[in-house]
């Protein structure tokens, strides 16, 4: 943890700055710490450090957000390619397919009312407040 005093002064460890990238990438926390040369011990440590664990998070972030926007200009692709596999004359894939297709549709749905209900509490929330 940074104490009082502390000569980083809310600043990463150039051993910290090196680390992160390799525990992003990595698809668990020990071959994470291997690629960046610590430990498991130093990177738990590192974790009850708010300023390592801070960023940690917010570049996981942005790796999530990066990756959603990746999905999302490839969104309509997949949809179009889905929906042409409908017209396999594979039974158990047409089937398969259909039922992504509907299943896809049905939770769009479904996302669309939780958010309105979710924006109807809130406003309901913040007029009791006034």
């Amino acid at each position: 943890m940074v104490k009082e005093n502390d000569p980083r002064d809310g600043m990463l460890t150039p051993q910290q700055k090196r680390a992160i990238p390799h525990l992003l990438s990595s698809p668990s926390i020990r071959e994470g710490c291997k690629k960046a040369s610590i430990s498991h011990t130093t990177f738990y440590r590192w974790l009850s450090d708010p300023v390592f664990k801070k960023e940690l998070d917010r570049l996981n972030d942005e790796a999530s957000r990066q990756t959603v926007n990746i999905l999302r200009r490839h969104a309509a692709q997949a949809a179009r390619h889905l929906v042409g596999l409908m017209k396999t004359r594979d039974p158990v894939l047409k089937r398969r397919v259909c039922n992504d297709v509907l299943n896809h549709c049905l939770r769009y749905e479904e996302n669309k009312d939780l958010e309105s209900r979710v924006r109807q509490l809130e406003q309901i929330a913040e007029a009791k407040k006034l």
